[in-house]
């Protein structure tokens, strides 16, 4: 590089000394080295220096990194891209920390009632408890009933809604007297007993003599049944027979002394 500046330098000196009115040759070794600096040569000489281009040295040691720049602002964003596809599932993560407890709800509807279960076994029996106070009288199981002594002339010796008692009429004129193989007595009460139960049994009033009916040893067969009354013209009998809804006979088979012995009539309605 030193022959293209000395010989602009000689240049320089040659025309300034033929402005200055002589000319005077200066070669190198008028020129101190190093005194002459490239500031000191004109645009155009300057713009001269150009030499051929060397072979590249050998790459230096990376420098330290420098400090971090401040953030700049933020880009627009970008368009939204296409939708990627789905991963693989991911591991279960562990379970979180139970949240406190919600409030309570309001009660549901009952549901609809079980099958009954099978019966359990049975507990042992309990301590007798006090007797409770008596009830009140309860009314009595029949209002009509009948106590006759008597069967050649039925008497009533006490009773209940009973009209009248008496020697039952014959299907052919006539009663049924003591002297018949089968005295029999009509009962009769103060309101329809046809659809009623009847219940009768030989016996005798409380008045009867102990002492005769024990001697006699007197027995009875009891039949009862609804009465049916012979229907008659004038004295002559029909050969029919109309029911008698207020009425009941009372047979009873007596072996002796029909007089002495009797029967109880009850009437269930």
């Amino acid at each position: 590089m030193k022959t293209p500046i000395l010989l602009s330098v000689m240049a320089v000196v040659l025309v300034s000394s033929a402005t200055a009115g002589g000319i005077k040759l200066i070669t190198g070794a008028n020129i101190k080295d190093g005194t002459i600096e490239v500031a000191d040569l004109s645009k155009k000489a300057q713009a001269t220096f150009k030499g051929r281009s060397g072979a590249p040295g050998p790459t230096g040691p990376i420098g330290p990194q420098g400090p971090s720049g401040s953030e700049g602002p933020a880009g627009p964003r970008g368009a939204t891209g296409q939708t990627g596809a789905q991963g693989t599932p991911g591991p279960a993560g562990s379970a979180g920390v139970a949240g406190p407890s919600g409030a309570i709800g309001n009660t549901g509807l009952p549901g609809a009632a079980g099958p009954q279960g099978p019966a359990g076994q049975q507990g042992p029996q309990g301590a007798q408890g006090s007797q409770g106070p008596t009830g009140a009288q309860g009314a009595s199981a029949t209002s009509l009933w009948a106590v006759v002594q008597g069967l050649q002339t039925p008497v009533l010796h006490g009773g209940s809604g009973v009209v009248s008692v008496s020697n039952a009429e014959a299907p052919f004129g006539g009663n049924f007297s003591y002297d018949s193989p089968m005295p029999t007595t009509k009962v009769t009460f103060n309101r329809d007993v046809s659809g009623c139960a009847y219940i009768a049994t030989s016996g005798a009033a409380d008045d009867a003599p102990l002492h005769q009916v024990q001697q006699q040893q007197l027995t009875g067969t009891v039949f009862v049944q609804p009465h049916w009354q012979p229907d008659y013209v004038g004295s002559v009998f029909q050969g029919t027979y109309s029911k008698d809804v207020n009425s009941v006979l009372v047979t009873v088979r007596a072996a002796a002394a029909p007089n002495l012995l009797g029967f109880h009539l009850a009437v269930f309605c």
